[in-house]
């Protein structure tokens, strides 16, 4: 008798045991109604238990007798019974229904219009998710990764790994973290000790708010723009750290010191906060990208010289931290009531006229000629653009590029031409 069988709508059934697991392995297959809960294979009845792997599907109903859910790639409209427990995988998936039954959560990755319920007492990891609201009942989170804007609850005793994160509020239930990359943060005087600071492939900012240094067992890949910002008094103690110190940029930030759990409050706005000069902002987004509390935004207006908006700081989320202004080399952002910086290296008319120019003409078919790579490439050394820089400059380009004429080939055609405009 064969142990599995292929039904209607690409299901495949396959028998474990006394009980069955449903697979879904057609990559284009889109599939609606509802699963069946009895199956027949070989001439004999199996009750539909787990489910072991659905992909693209749409509009599915899953039966009472399903306990647990291993995987969910790429699904749409699933509604989960009260009878699951535990959830394995949501990768990429739209308007899933979570019963308050399922206790712990393996992994959510990028999906939309999810609501974690309050049931929920584990959470494996989270990816690329925004703005997700963590319910108190959860008390272990094993890692984020590339998560903004999300408030842990002071339920989670136990937090491990943050990759790529910003704007994340740690609460002081934390003791301890497993490791930081590319982590741009606040750091609660409740955290004692750090495995690892790693900075490969991207920016850390991080924002002590202790005194006293944590323990920390490795620093490593750290590069210039990397900052560490701490409390008045501190600075000494971390620049002479053995690992601390390994930070090339120290600063010293007074408000620290009296912040709790709210790396987005600011203390004395109009003596802390920022601006931007439109004329000398080139519209790269460096600083953006830098900013630890989210504060700063594209704008409508451009900047002079150039086709990209430029930006602007909300001096309500602003916290005076200074990491704009130290990133910024064309000396575009300054503290109010201080003099703006001088321009290191101001562009010249002709030189964004003529990057300009190619950055349309090669955005047009995602081509670029030797010729032409080669004078970008010049033009934005002469105005100062580091490679990560100018990404940025055609990333904003591309987005804007996209709202005119969709294109659904877009992250492939981007990918292959950052390749043969900046090597592989």
């Amino acid at each position: 008798m064969e142990n599995k069988i292929v039904l209607k709508k690409g299901y495949t059934y396959e028998i474990s045991g006394k009980d069955t697991v449903i697979v879904n392995r057609e990559e284009k297959a889109t599939t609606s109604g509802p699963l069946q809960e009895i199956v027949e294979i070989g001439g004999k009845k199996y009750r539909l238990t787990a489910i072991g792997e659905l992909l693209h599907c749409v509009n599915i109903t899953i039966p009472s007798s399903v306990t647990s859910i291993r995987q969910l790639f790429y699904c749409e409209n699933i509604i989960i019974p009260s009878s699951v427990t535990s959830i394995g995988q949501l990768y990429y998936c739209k308007n899933i229904t979570i019963p308050s039954s399922v206790t712990s959560i393996g992994t959510l990755w990028s999906c939309e219009n999810i609501i974690i319920p309050s049931s929920v007492i584990s959470i494996g990891t989270l990816l690329d998710f925004k703005d997700i609201i963590i319910p108190s009942s959860v008390t272990s989170i094993e890692e984020l990764s590339g998560c903004e804007n999300i408030i842990i609850p002071s339920s989670v005793k136990s937090l491990g790994t943050l990759r790529g994160c910003k704007n994340i509020t740690i609460p002081s239930s934390i003791t301890s973290l497993s490791i930081l990359r590319n982590c741009q943060i606040t750091i609660p005087p409740s955290v004692s000790t750090i495995s690892r600071i790693d900075g490969e492939s991207g920016t850390v900012i991080l924002r002590m708010q202790n005194i006293t240094p944590p323990v920390v067992e490795k620093v490593v890949n750290l590069s210039k723009d990397d900052h560490l910002i701490v409390p008045k008094g501190a600075l000494n103690v971390y620049k002479n750290h053995a690992l601390w110190g390994k930070f090339k940029n120290i600063i010293e930030d007074p408000s620290l010191g009296s912040l709790v759990d709210s790396p987005s409050q600011s203390n004395n706005i109009k003596e802390t906060n920022y601006v931007i000069d439109k004329e000398k902002c080139i519209g790269c987004g460096k600083c953006a990208k830098n900013c630890t509390v989210n504060a700063i935004s594209k704008t409508n207006y451009i900047a002079i010289g150039h086709k990209l908006p430029s930006l602007i700081i909300d001096p309500a989320k602003c916290n005076g931290c200074g990491v704009c202004d130290i990133n910024c080399k064309f000396g575009a952002i300054y503290k109010v009531g201080s003099e703006p910086r001088p321009t290191t290296k101001k562009p010249s008319p002709d030189d964004i006229s003529v990057i300009n120019s190619l950055i349309d003409m090669a955005l047009e078919d995602f081509v670029v000629t030797e010729e032409e790579r080669a004078i970008l490439l010049k033009k934005a050394d002469s105005i100062g653009l580091s490679r990560d820089e100018f990404k940025m400059i055609l990333d904003s380009r591309i987005q804007r590029r996209m709202k005119e004429k969709p294109d659904e080939k877009i992250e492939e055609k981007k990918k292959g031409f950052f390749a043969r405009l900046f090597g592989k």
